[in-house]
């Protein structure tokens, strides 16, 4: 049940309506997610196999993404362990890849707009958590990548992020 909820919780958020999503994921999971050990993410994501939400791809020994189809959009949500330590993840890195209609309300918006919404998703997450945020366009589709970060884990990242307000590398690569 928790699994199910996770995953409406993060659908919400970000489908809920045509408007653009208001958050990455919620603080409580992603608080739930940084506290998973990666025995417990598999077992998670073994669980969405078959549960029509979604699919998940394991790409390396200690590394497992979720994906989530809603709306003719893809969702991935890939926490990031190291070798020595994977009793938590380091990072937990969000995609979005936008349906056609979806990328060009987002693209309507310019490239200042695009920037005030890393920042807006940034200042949701705070104080807990350092978010960066790079939106990657392509012709017909926008994939939007998140990284998150537990803060006062990365000096350096909450230092880039709190200066760019979360725009990773210039937030926009085309």
């Amino acid at each position: 049940m928790q699994l199910k909820y996770f995953f409406i919780t993060i659908l919400f958020a970000i489908f809920a309506s045509s408007s653009i999503a208001d958050e990455i994921l919620s603080k409580k999971d992603t608080a739930r997610t940084f506290n998973k050990s990666f025995n417990e993410w598999k077992i998670d994501a073994k669980r969405i196999d078959g549960s029509g939400y979604g699919e998940s791809v394991q790409s390396d020994a200690i590394s497992i993404a979720m994906i989530v189809f809603v709306n003719d959009s893809i969702l991935k949500i890939s926490p990031v362990y190291t070798e020595k330590n994977t009793t938590r993840p380091w990072k937990i890195a969000v995609a979005v890849e936008h349906n056609e209609a979806q990328t060009q309300r987002i693209k309507r918006l310019g490239d200042d707009g695009m920037r005030a919404l890393a920042g807006k998703w940034y200042q949701e997450m705070q104080p807990e958590y350092s978010v960066m945020t790079e939106f990657d366009l392509l012709e017909d589709t926008l994939q939007i990548n998140f990284s998150i970060f537990e803060a006062g884990t990365n000096l350096i990242i909450d230092k880039v992020a709190k200066e760019t307000m979360g725009c990773w590398q210039g937030c926009i690569k085309r």
